[in-house]
């Protein structure tokens, strides 16, 4: 067995680690394609060895080394005690109470160590994981590979399944948690997860909130979003914290990009999200923004929506980043559309969005031509391509910027020059 160094991989099945002995844990073998280890966290690793305590990666980190992916975050359980592990690295800083845990930067990612855990006491924690995929333990310079239950046969037929132990005592985070897990390794839930997440109470609350946000977040953003909010769907959770989510509105989500508000607001349109919002504390501002953007939703259905009044209101009371939303969520609804063989409404749909925007645009380039006393040198179309931006107060800003730098300097109103100077005072504001 060759350690997993920094291009190395597993290849070979591992052999008994030191500690162990009989019970639940197992020893797990053929873990082919294993990721290599950043060097720093290699040298760590090493570091703690050369004083006599070895170390085993534990939890969500193992299963991204065994999926090929690089994890960002890397947690680890070793027998050095605290203090011994705060002489040796003076930078680390506790993070963690219950239990210690102990966090060392490093170039590669924070390296979060749980001091005086035995190869034993690793075994037992294994059996208190709620998913199996999660309860796994990896020495990394000797290749042993260990966990608790079916781990090795769900990580190789893709299947999510709780710890039937532990399975009826799991809280709100267990349906979460499962959704996060299938939409970010792309895992199919099990009949036993199914039931047991049916079984558990659903309704957001405040403990763990910040846990909790984020495992939404992730699961929102994850490529296989679609499939953790059907799970959500499936096992009543969805319609506990935001009752009357749109019965496609997974399929939405996975069409819009894949940025945080962006899919909270296709997810939560049409639903009452106060539950929610306010169980998870995602507090005043991110709830205030998110119902500002869906009471403008549909934006192409507004009344008078092509009245250049009324998107000249609009630019006033939506940013160029909410009109994005708002345009991204009605062409998911569109494509969405097409996927269950609507085509001409989907067609519709598109070629009325492709109007509104180009009526936004021009409401911007007459406002460009209002404010300029002298013509500028280029387009309100230009101004937002140069800005990366849409439609909204920061064209109105940028025009009354360059109108004053050409009432000061008349010889800078030409196109490249303006170019040059918006670009300078965009990367300065």
């Amino acid at each position: 067995m060759q350690p997993i160094a920094k291009h190395d991989t597993l290849s070979e099945p591992a052999s008994a680690g030191e500690g162990e002995g009989e019970g639940e844990g197992e020893t797990m073998a053929g873990a082919g394609g294993v990721t290599a280890v950043p060097q720093p966290i290699e040298d760590w690793l090493r570091r703690l060895a050369s004083v006599g305590h070895r170390a085993q990666f534990v939890g969500e980190c193992v299963l991204q080394l065994l999926l090929g992916r690089q994890p960002g975050h890397y947690r680890a359980h070793s027998s050095i005690p605290a203090d011994a592990l705060f002489s040796l690295a003076p930078r680390a800083v506790p993070t963690g109470v219950a239990p210690l845990t102990i966090t060392i930067p490093t170039p590669a990612g924070p390296l979060d160590i749980v001091p005086n855990q035995s190869r034993e006491q690793t075994r037992l924690h294994l059996q208190t994981v709620p998913f199996s995929v999660l309860a796994l333990a990896l020495d990394p310079l000797t290749g042993e590979l260990t966990a608790h239950g079916d781990a090795q046969s769900e990580i190789s037929s893709g299947t999510l399944s709780p710890n039937a132990e532990l399975a009826s005592n799991q809280g709100v985070g267990f349906a979460i948690e499962a959704a996060r897990l299938i939409a970010v390794y792309n895992l199919r839930p099990s009949d036993a997860l199914l039931g047991a997440a049916r079984n558990h109470p659903m309704k957001p609350a405040a403990s763990r909130c910040a846990g909790l946000r984020r495992q939404l977040r992730e699961l929102l953003t994850a490529p296989g979003v679609r499939a953790g909010l059907n799970f959500l769907r499936d096992v009543g959770a969805e319609e506990d914290w935001a009752p009357g989510v749109r019965s496609d509105a997974a399929a939405i989500v996975a069409q819009v990009p894949a940025k945080t508000d962006v899919r909270f607001c296709a997810w939560l349109q049409g639903a009452d999200p106060r539950d929610l919002l306010r169980g998870l504390r995602f507090g005043g501002a991110f709830s205030g923004s998110l119902h500002h953007v869906l009471q403008h939703h549909p934006i192409d259905l507004l009344s008078s929506a092509q009245q250049e009044t009324t998107l000249r209101r609009l630019q006033k009371r939506l940013s160029s980043d909410e009109i994005s939303i708002l345009l991204a969520m009605r062409r998911a609804e569109a494509q969405v559309l097409r996927e269950s063989d609507r085509h001409d409404e989907a067609d519709h749909l598109l070629r009325r969005l492709e109007e509104l925007e180009q009526r936004l645009d021009r409401v911007s380039e007459r406002q460009l031509q209002r404010l300029a006393r002298t013509p500028l040198a280029i387009s309100g179309k230009e101004i937002m391509q140069a800005l990366a931006c849409g439609p909204g107060p920061e064209v109105g800003q940028a025009i009354r910027h360059l109108s004053g730098l050409i009432a000061s300097e008349p010889g800078a109103n030409n196109k490249e020059e303006l170019l040059r100077r918006l670009k300078r005072w965009w990367s300065e504001r």
